[in-house]
């Protein structure tokens, strides 16, 4: 829990996302009443808002004594750098200065 200790180091990971890939987060009341497995297909088989709603509910259901909270984020797109390069290329063709 942050607030405990004085110094708390975060776990950080770096991931290359994809479009359509989903982000998770959730607190201890809900990943210790759901199973990885379960998370997985529930996040998968709905919409963000359903799923999440969906994940604090089952684990409120087994019991849950503790906060229940999560965030369900799917990426829809990303930026294409190339496609960035390719509108000033276009852009200096024409005779355009920035």
């Amino acid at each position: 829990a942050v607030g405990i200790r004085e110094h708390i180091v975060p776990a950080v990971h770096e991931f290359r996302l994809k479009p359509n890939d989903l982000l998770i987060l959730c607190s201890d009341g809900v990943s210790n009443k759901l199973g990885d497995d379960e998370i997985v297909f529930i996040t998968s088989e709905h919409d963000p808002q359903t799923a999440c709603y969906k994940l604090v509910s089952m684990s409120i259901e087994r019991g849950g004594e503790d906060n229940a909270t999560c965030i369900v984020v799917r990426i829809a797109s990303l930026p294409n750098p190339l496609s960035r390069i390719a509108r000033l290329v276009a852009l200096f063709r024409k005779g355009n200065a920035l």
